[in-house]
């Protein structure tokens, strides 16, 4: 019978397998196999645990632990279960074989009304004991993808079960009863778990146990400061804000200064899809994540951020602001006050969806699928729209500079480019609640219909066709504009992109691209 622990190494968590030999002399234990000074200190706690058991350890033999998993340094106290279960399997105290049940163990019985005994030749294990003997064990929802559908023993944890072989104690003592016969479970429970309180009691009924959920207990909302019902947009702001939102499309809005530029970017935030457990589980793997409300990541970085801060770096290779942002929404403000280097950084994020980082003899991988904003003025004075004649405190040729900091692919990656013009306040009709409202109610089954979406070039008419393959002049231009059509498609509930849909498409991913560049 093999016991395996977890161990966090670079932000990721390894097996460790943990070996338990006899050699003759003093009974002591030795813990070998790389631990660090926190775990060796545990030795006295399992050794508190052993006595408290009264387990009999023979007099004249060693106890040698051996942490077997790789050559770094073991040092999570989740460790500290698995190395008990491994010294009582060596000891005979326990036999693992077909899977532990106990009184005080939390069981799931399968739809034939039997316990699932989830016979296997390897267990895995991971908690943190108290000198008393309870089980603690946290983070679990980071082991979720591990431990798969194998034998998995902890402590236990209000976020449910992580499969069905998933067996949890609330003390050591209730593992030690492991011998019980539970071939008499009455059969007409079913699908329900079972909580046994002793030998000769019948098992009774506790609170189901649901498939394991790491945002139980949490309260799903943005934040946004604003009340929605007292934020106003235009009807042409209202089908902008549909489009990026339901699309997920990169958005670079530009316009002169006061015009709710970074309100109409926040506002996607309150649009946003409610977070699922996988852009949970990404952000609690590698940041902080606090306790009681929870969104999607809105992650909004200072134009002063350095480049290696943006995308990750140092000796560690830790991860950066678009590794935080993964899963939702990054907003670069006053976009052309970034470094270059920031801008010229995303290019291949915004691409790959991944960034790999290399530093000495380090390197690491990170997911980085987000939804990028981008919001700026055109000009030092803040005024400056292509077309518009304005009167600016500037010389033209410092007005070209300043815009001449926008990168030429940079700009090529957005999916959309929009300007914010100047608008009468009896224009805006639309609040942000209403907005909302709207894009709940295209949201059911959006994913699904979008894909339905067809796009064949032939179908559309020969001038429109000729405008495809001649005028625009990049093939990520073409592809932008072929995602938005299919999610115009979608909004419009048509299966079919047309020329009237590639046309409006178009005037969000080309037409300003054109005027940008005049």
């Amino acid at each position: 019978m093999k016991v395996i622990g977890f161990c966090p190494h670079h932000k990721e968590w390894l097996p460790v397998e943990v070996e338990v030999s006899f050699i003759p002399g003093l009974p002591q234990i030795h813990l070998i196999g790389q631990a660090d000074r926190n775990l060796k200190e545990s030795l006295i706690k399992i050794k508190s645990i052993l006595r408290s058991l009264e387990v009999d350890v023979p007099k004249s033999k060693q106890l040698v632990v051996n942490l077997r998993g790789g050559d770094f340094r073991k040092k999570s106290l989740g460790l500290e279960l698995p190395i008990v279960l491994a010294i009582l399997v060596a000891l005979k105290t326990i036999n693992l074989d077909g899977v532990v049940r106990a009184e005080g163990a939390v069981r799931t019985v399968g739809t034939d009304g039997l316990v699932s005994t989830g016979a296997s030749d390897i267990v895995y294990a991971h908690g943190e004991l108290s000198l008393e003997g309870q089980i603690h064990s946290s983070d679990l929802f980071l082991l979720k993808s591990i431990v798969s559908d194998k034998v998995t023993i902890t402590g236990l944890c209000k976020d449910g079960i992580l499969n069905e072989k998933h067996v949890q104690f609330q003390h050591i003592k209730d593992l030690i009863s492991c011998y019980l016969d539970i071939s008499d479970v009455v059969s007409d429970v079913k699908d329900r778990p079972i909580r046994f309180t002793g030998k000769s009691a019948e098992p009774s009924l506790i609170r189901p146990l649901l498939a394991f959920d790491p945002l139980v207990g949490r309260t799903l909302r943005p934040e946004f400061e604003k009340d929605p019902e007292h934020v106003f947009f235009t009807q042409g702001e209202r089908d902008l804000l549909l489009l990026v939102s339901l699309g997920r499309h990169s958005l670079l809005l530009m316009g002169p200064r006061g015009l709710g530029k970074s309100t109409l970017a926040e506002s996607l935030n309150y649009l946003a899809e409610p977070p699922d457990e996988e852009t949970f589980l990404h952000q609690s793997k590698y940041f902080y994540v606090e306790e009681g409300a929870y969104w999607r990541p809105f992650v909004r970085p200072h134009h002063s951020i350095s480049h290696l801060a943006l995308v990750g770096g140092g000796p560690q290779c830790q991860p950066g602001e678009i590794t935080r942002a993964h899963g939702g929404i990054l907003l670069l403000d006053e976009f052309l006050e970034f470094d270059p280097k920031c801008q010229e950084a995303l290019r291949e994020p915004m691409q790959n969806k991944t960034i790999h980082l290399a530093r000495g003899q380090r390197y690491q991988k990170y997911d980085c699928d987000f939804h990028f904003i981008a919001t700026t003025n055109l000009c030092s004075c803040g005024q400056w729209l292509p077309g518009k004649a304005v009167d600016c405190a500037y010389s033209y040729a410092r007005c070209r500079k300043y815009r001449d900091k926008l990168s030429g692919p940079v700009i090529d990656r957005f999916h959309i480019l929009s300007f914010l013009r100047p608008r009468k306040k009896i224009e805006q009709c639309w609040t942000l609640a209403s907005v909302y409202q709207e894009v709940e109610r295209h949201r059911v089954n959006f994913k699904q219909r979008r894909e339905r979406v067809v796009f064949k070039k032939d179908l559309l008419s020969l001038g429109l066709r000729q405008r495809l393959d001649h005028e625009l002049n990049s093939l990520r231009r073409l592809n932008a504009s072929i995602e938005v059509a299919k999610t115009l498609c979608t909004i419009k509930n048509q299966t079919q992109v047309t020329d009237e849909i590639m046309i409006e498409a178009l005037a969000y991913t080309w037409q300003p691209f054109l005027d940008l560049m005049e």
